[in-house]
């Protein structure tokens, strides 16, 4: 499996660093620290096409932080966003002594943290794990690589069961959404737009085109406008056949036609 811990995860990444071979059932493991626009940690396939499960760690503290700031909301809304993620393979660890822990700084007191992770799990629909410590949290994380690793097939339930369901249902959702609403939710924070990066920021909005080939597709045009423009000027998708991505596949045909539907339908 691939995983990879956003750089501001300084301490779990020196965890997995230290450990990770030898905790690890599986040790073809890749660890990789990056700037991660949603989640604290990303599991992923070996190539790094598909994300399995996204992480969340929060301390009782930095929960309590994120209430009273409004970043748990924000935060929450750019997980929901996420493409090819089920909310249920999105995963908030809180750490921490509920015993321990004083309202006295945050002014957030221990029910309205209780009430938090319910809502985390019952009306948006992620999944919520307790643990103690930020070495807990590792262990944890590390044991759902493992297992993954292990799978001939590590796509989860929602994946195999409800892949159809979930499809036609948030069709109907989208569909029902109010347009300015839908455009309030980011994957990406909005100090972390660029000029450079708002062409792979849109095109990863296009359902099934992932962060990897929104890369391949803005290495080679480098601007939306060029894309459009190539797109225009061969009257199909067949200006995208020759990328390929990291791995050396090329874009598959659908992804191909549903760019050029989107961009130029």
């Amino acid at each position: 499996m691939l995983i990879r811990v956003d750089i501001r995860e300084d301490v779990l990444y020196g965890l997995f660093h230290a450990n990770i071979g030898t905790h690890a059932t599986n040790t073809t493991h890749e660890l990789r620290s990056e700037s991660l626009p949603v989640g604290d940690v990303i599991i992923s396939s070996p190539d790094g096409e598909t994300d399995y499960i996204v992480f969340e760690r929060k301390s009782l503290a930095d929960l309590a932080a994120s209430i009273r700031d409004g970043r748990y909301k924000e935060q929450s809304l750019r997980l929901q966003a996420l493409p090819n993620v089920h909310n249920h393979n999105v995963v908030y660890i809180v750490e921490g002594d509920f015993s321990r822990y004083s309202e006295r700084f945050s002014k957030i007191g221990k029910g309205a943290l209780q009430s938090a992770m319910c809502s985390l799990n019952y009306y948006k629909g992620f999944s919520v794990v307790r643990c103690m410590s930020i070495a807990e949290t590792f262990e944890i994380i590390l044991s759902y690589a493992n297992k993954l690793a292990a799978s001939p097939a590590p796509y989860g339930y929602y994946h195999t069961v409800h892949k159809d369901a979930d499809a036609n249902a948030n069709a109907n959702a989208n569909a029902d959404a109010d347009y300015c609403s839908a455009l309030k939710v980011k994957q990406v924070k909005c100090e972390n737009i660029t000029p450079q990066n708002i062409g792979e920021i849109m095109l990863c909005n296009i359902p099934g085109v992932s962060n990897k080939t929104a890369a391949a597709v803005m290495k080679k045009y480098g601007t939306l406008r060029a894309l459009m423009e190539a797109l225009q000027a061969c009257g199909s998708g067949e200006c995208l056949d020759d990328i390929r991505l990291e791995t050396q596949r090329r874009l598959s045909k659908q992804c191909i036609q549903t760019i050029y539907n989107f961009l130029m339908g």
